[in-house]
């Protein structure tokens, strides 16, 4: 059996909205809250829209209402400091509608639970993953992941290979494991869309959280289903990557096969607006600068200078190496770190096409609070 993509998609689809809610609606709630919580068990509440939908005993976090059905489910609070509704897309509804429909209907239902329109709305997190055929990860594999975040493994007791490699955690984090062994243990629909195929299937998944989400300028739920190639891309090329160990440095290796189908997904299956490179390259441009000026400021100081122009000529002649040290110098620096940016970046700036001013966060301000840590059903 050849390696080749099985499956690709949304797993899961966090939004949140501080659309407010009426005073009346939320008495309501917390009423049949405190109802539930007599039986200690969630109740069913009403049927709007064709969902059945049920209030919790308790809260959720900071949120102290939470309503849900078996499409989604919904937490409500009527404090200002809180968006009003952290929604959560359940895995099977948007396998059964898709991510669109499934969005919309819990706009529609999040209307109906708060009595007001639901006009903003903001992704909280996001959960894509892609899963690939005749496919094994092992303890030798290791040694190819090339990442700056922590990983942590899970093996299988007697042999060499692993369940789980989980790299990094919140705001992003990968992770790959066995989907078929996982689907064998606890049961899912993931083989619907394999074709039959039975064999050993990684699953390689992306989560991103709210806080990176903001830093790729993913604001607007309509901004993640536009671009969440670009996130997979991101993830999957400057987060982590899997490459065959060989000489010199690490960044150099080749690409494993079964990575560059991963990463394929990103063109083939994801949508892309291709800015996420750019952005991720202009929020570290907006934290150089300052540093940059604070420090060169500093030595102005030190030397008695008010221009700034002179501080520069200054620093120059006394370190035209731009060096304290012989064995670092400018231009060797300059291309290990230029090297380390992101490659549609550098091949887009040398051919003279980037323009910051064009790079403006296209979200609105505003936020959620939390980040679930339900897993995926699928």
């Amino acid at each position: 059996m050849t390696r080749r993509q099985l499956s690709a998609g949304i797993d899961s689809l966090y939004w949140s909205s501080p659309c407010g809610i009426a005073v009346p609606q939320m008495a309501a709630l917390k009423l049949a809250r405190d109802a539930a919580g007599l039986t200690g068990a969630a109740q069913p509440w009403q049927e709007t829209k064709g969902f059945a939908l049920s209030v919790g005993p308790h809260g959720i976090h900071r949120y102290p209402v939470y309503v849900e059905s078996h499409e989604f489910r919904v937490q409500v609070t009527d404090s200002k400091r809180l968006p009003t509704v952290y929604v959560q897309l359940r895995s099977a509804f948007i396998h059964e509608v898709g991510v669109k429909e499934a969005f919309g209907a819990s706009v529609a239902i999040a209307e109906e639970i708060v009595a007001r329109a639901v006009v903003e709305t903001n992704v909280a997190r996001l959960d894509l993953y892609g899963d690939v055929a005749d496919w094994s990860i092992r303890r030798e594999d290791l040694s190819g992941l090339v990442t700056n975040a922590k990983i942590v493994t899970h093996g299988r007791a007697g042999t060499d290979e692993l369940e789980t490699v989980m790299v990094g955690k919140s705001p992003m984090a990968v992770r790959l494991y066995r989907k078929d062994l996982e689907v064998r243990e606890r049961g899912g629909f993931a083989p619907e869309f394999w074709g039959g195929y039975e064999g050993p299937v990684v699953r390689v998944e992306a989560q991103a959280s709210r806080e990176k989400l903001r830093e790729l300028q993913v604001g607007s739920v309509a901004e993640c289903l536009a671009c969440y190639g670009d996130v997979w891309a991101w993830a999957t090329n400057e987060f982590v990557q899997l490459r065959r160990p060989g000489r010199g440095d690490r960044e150099q290796w080749p690409v494993r096969p079964e990575w560059r189908l991963v990463q394929d997904l990103a063109i083939e299956v994801f949508p892309r607006c291709g800015l996420v490179p750019f952005r991720v390259v202009q929020g570290t441009r907006q934290k150089v600068v300052p540093a940059l000026l604070g420090y060169l400021s500093s030595y102005a100081a030190l030397e008695n200078i008010r221009e700034p122009g002179k501080a520069v000529d200054r620093l120059l002649a006394e370190f035209p190496e731009l060096s304290s040290s012989p064995s670092r110098r400018f231009e060797d620096e300059f291309l290990r770190k230029r090297a380390l940016l992101p490659r549609s970046y550098r091949l887009a700036q040398e051919g003279r096409h980037v323009a910051f001013a064009r790079d403006r966060s296209p979200s609105p301000e505003g936020g959620d609070s939390e980040s679930s840590t339900v897993g995926s059903d699928a």
